[in-house]
């Protein structure tokens, strides 16, 4: 059994950041999008993993055409992060907590991906 995975095309930048709690991945956002002087060309994909029971893809249409500079999308995407996940309460934190992570980390994320 193998898994390839393709580079990234030109142009095309990428970030993962997670947040842990006893080495076990609370949320996790991954963002990939093409990325020409210092802004999203397009729509980056994003999703958010670990916070829920399956990966969510967040819609992220508001970061078409933004910079690390554009606080207001960025802030637009954090809330669709939560607005996008439905974890549950455990061990590693409540559920309002979990939302607030992905909304945190999508940003963070967003932000390194236009730095690579």
């Amino acid at each position: 059994v193998a898994i390839e995975v393709p580079a990234l095309a030109e142009g095309v930048r990428a970030a993962y950041l997670n947040f842990r709690v006893l080495e076990r991945p609370t949320v996790g956002v991954a963002v990939v999008g093409p990325v020409a002087g210092g802004r999203f060309q397009g729509a980056p994909a994003v999703v958010v993993g670990a916070a829920d029971e399956v990966p969510r893809r967040i819609e992220a249409s508001m970061l078409d055409g933004v910079g690390a500079d554009d606080a207001e999308a960025l802030m637009a995407l954090a809330e669709a992060a939560a607005a996008g996940v439905e974890p549950a309460d455990d061990l590693a934190g409540s559920a309002e907590y979990k939302k607030h992570l992905a909304g945190v980390i999508a940003r963070r994320a967003a932000t390194q991906a236009l730095a690579a």
